[in-house]
């Protein structure tokens, strides 16, 4: 899950993009998933400023993607480090608006020409869900965000801004006001909360400096004020500067509702070499406590801007967002549109043929009519896509909650056939009804994907997918019922070239086939020796094993009997008993007088099983099972 560090990352970028004058937003997926109440996997910005500009403006970058206007932004969190000395590196991605031009291979635009419109930027994007952009600072909401420019704003006939100081002076307006600062440093920006409120120790308004101001409560007096090198000395000549603004330098009090409060102190400078926490109340209770650390003014009590904050308002939330594409038209109905003209979108990258299955799937949405025509119309295209991009396409398929909804979308827009035509096979395959009764071996298949949990191991996803994938070629009907006689096999065959056409890692290939092996084994596992048992148990992660066989009989008559027979087995059988150290290897047959040969493994099988079975439990039984079994050693003299 997405670590709160990583958004706080993100906001300290656009807060610095903004503060330069840039235009800067959350951009994508991230945008959807706040809006839709889910938890975003990372936090992207899209900025009117050039890649150079982002390279130049941050200390740590990584121009990863610049010739398509992405650069990678470092920023070490302001949170402790896990270990001394070892900050937490949070990586951003930053990306410049841009339009696109020809996609001649179907993944990258062969140029892109930078553009100053957010608007034109969203246009290249694949599906209107997710070319929604989200401004945090527009976010109207009790919250506290970093650095942000002090430019003049107004909203809904309300001042805003250090320049229009006298509307702080009126509580009425306070209520609604937006105050920034402007500083060159820490700086911040926060709404106030509703109904009469006051700031304490003494955060109040913002001064002609456009700093805040702080009460006296001790920390400072008014003959002792802090002046930030940063900030310099601003006149008459400060652009932020408003001359009708009623707060002038020599002035030493303003009012604050009904509290008074010293002036022209530069706050950022003194909460930071005092490290005072600050608090925010409306009157008569406790709303939260504020600090400055590293630029960032948090809300500590409402554990700072987090992803659960900005979507706890829908209402606020969507104010915030600009929608330039239907978006969020699209989330309310629950609909994958792709922006612009579909076959457009899809012909520049066909990956994205996919990625409308899987997100709608994950969402539970549908594919809009003219989408779902394209993809139908386009689907042989996917071919041109590379194995590794489809494989991580259909793993998040099937490990993300939703796999039955993600591969009927994918049989019935085209899409099954070209990628995995093995699959496709399985469509309308009958099985015998007396050990099937939920239909053929697709919709059994089906049953088993509808049981695959968020978050699942991809080897039992693929597993559960590939598990009967030998029945199509197998199939007979006989004289008694339907058979598929050697589907295990068959189907280990085809799921080896699954995953080599896939191109999965060993690991994986090993445990998917092992799945696809051993899922008819537990048919027969009350009847099983001891010894076969524990040797099953042996299976590398024997849980998935279980996970599958359960799936695999709930998807059918639902008898877990054999499920419940092998759990309970497993979980009482300590790991030293499923695999206990053996009472005698090689060398003690060697000295027993037998000489190394072909025979040794048998004889070592052989004791191995008795160990098994409980029969022997010493080095001595184990030597006298060997004699018995293999004849006693033979005398090298005799020989």
């Amino acid at each position: 899950m997405i670590s709160e560090e990583e958004l706080a990352a993100a906001l300290r970028i656009l807060h610095r993009l903004q503060e330069q004058g840039y235009e800067a937003y959350l951009a994508g997926g991230c945008v959807r998933d706040l809006l839709l109440g889910r938890t975003p996997h990372d936090y992207d910005v899209a900025t009117s400023a050039t890649p150079d500009v982002v390279l130049a403006m941050f200390p740590r970058t990584f121009a990863v993607g610049a010739h398509f206007g992405v650069v990678l932004v470092a920023d070490e969190d302001a949170s402790e480090p896990a270990a001394p000395q070892v900050p937490q590196v949070v990586l951003t991605e930053v990306a410049t608006f841009r339009a696109d031009g020809v996609y001649s291979d179907g993944r990258h635009p062969d140029g892109v020409r930078y553009t100053l419109s957010a608007e034109e930027d969203v246009q290249r994007r694949d599906f209107t869900i997710n070319g929604l952009l989200l401004d945090p600072l527009a976010f109207e909401g009790e919250f506290c965000f970093p650095p942000f420019s002090a430019e003049s704003t107004e909203k809904d006939g309300v001042p805003g801004t250090c320049g229009a100081a006298n509307a702080l002076r009126d509580p009425q307006v306070c209520n609604l006001a937006e105050v920034r600062s402007p500083l060159r440093g820490s700086g911040a920006r926060l709404r106030l909360s509703q109904g009469s409120a006051s700031l304490h120790p003494g955060l109040s308004s913002c001064g002609p400096s456009g700093a805040f101001a702080a009460q006296d409560d001790g920390l400072w007096s008014e003959d002792d004020p802090v002046q930030s090198e940063e900030d310099g000395d601003h006149g008459e000549d400060d652009p932020d500067h408003d001359e009708d603004d009623g707060l002038r330098r020599e002035d030493n009090l303003a009012t604050f509702g009904k509290r008074q409060v010293l002036k022209g102190h530069d706050f950022s400078r003194a909460v930071r070499d005092s490290k005072q926490p600050w608090a925010l109340a409306p009157e008569g209770g406790d709303f939260g406590t504020f600090d400055f650390h590293h630029g960032l003014l948090a809300l500590k009590k409402h554990d700072s801007l987090t992803g659960d904050a900005l979507s706890s308002d829908a209402a606020r939330l969507r104010a915030a967002v600009v929608d330039h594409v239907g978006g969020l038209a699209d989330l309310d109905a629950g609909v994958v549109r792709a922006i612009g003209r579909p076959e457009a979108r899809l012909e520049e990258d066909h990956l994205r043929m996919l990625r409308a299955v899987r997100f709608a799937a994950r969402f539970g949405f549908s594919l809009e009519p003219a989408t779902g025509q394209a993809i139908r119309a386009l689907a042989p295209r996917i071919a041109s896509v590379s194995r590794e991009r489809v494989r991580d396409e259909l793993t998040k398929m099937l490990t993300e909650g939703h796999a039955r909804q993600a591969f009927e979308l994918l049989l019935a827009t085209g899409l099954l056939a070209q990628v995995l035509p093995e699959v496709e096979k399985m469509v309308g395959v009958e099985q015998p009804p007396q050990f099937h009764p939920e239909g053929d071996v697709w919709q059994h298949t089906l049953l088993l994907l509808e049981q695959l949990e968020a978050g699942c191991p991809m080897t039992l996803g693929w597993g559960a997918l590939l598990h009967d994938v030998g029945k199509p070629a197998t199939f007979k009907r006989a004289v008694d019922r339907i058979r598929f006689d050697g589907h295990v096999d068959v189907g280990v065959a085809i799921a080896a070239e699954v995953c080599r056409r896939f191109r999965f890692s060993n690991e994986e290939t090993r445990q998917t086939l092992a799945l696809v092996e051993n899922h008819m084994r537990f048919m027969d596992v009350q009847r099983m020796k001891d010894s076969t048992l524990k040797r099953m148990f042996r299976l590398e992660r024997f849980e998935e094993h279980l996970a599958l066989h359960r799936m695999d009989c709930l998807a059918s008559k639902g008898d877990l009997e054999n499920w419940e027979y092998a759990r309970t087995r497993w979980q009482a059988m300590p790991p030293e008993v499923v695999r206990p150290t053996p009472l005698i290897t090689g060398r003690e047959l060697i000295g027993a007088g037998y000489q190394p040969g072909a025979e040794f493994k048998a004889m070592l099988d052989a004791v191995e099983e008795a160990l098994l079975e409980g029969t022997i439990v010493t080095a001595e039984e184990a030597l006298a099972l060997v004699r018995a079994r293999f004849g006693p050693a033979i005398d090298p003299a005799l020989r």
